[in-house]
């Protein structure tokens, strides 16, 4: 059951939380780290652009699933679980 709407984090703090740190959030049963930091990222899967550019999708979000080793894009709508960032990356 996704978060309710009036519940659910917006673009800007989930950009922010995942810019300086490691957020947990769900988008079915795992409960998976994502992250935008570079050094959270291997080399060979690491975007030469923008993961998020101007101009994308307020309700679209794109991130690096750690737990999974890729990238996904998902509507914001959709997350079961929001934790925001649970570690701090320090690299």
């Amino acid at each position: 059951m996704a978060i309710p709407k009036n519940k659910l984090p917006t673009k800007e703090l989930i950009l922010k939380h995942m810019k300086n740190g490691i957020v947990q959030l769900s988008l079915g049963e795992d409960l998976d780290e994502y992250s935008l930091i570079r050094g959270t990222i291997p080399d060979e899967l690491a975007k030469q652009g923008a993961a998020n550019p101007y101009g994308a999708p307020e309700t679209e979000f794109t991130a690096f699933n750690i737990s999974k080793n890729k990238w996904v894009t998902f509507q914001i709508e959709d997350l079961v679980e929001y934790k925001g960032r649970v570690k701090r990356y320090v690299g």
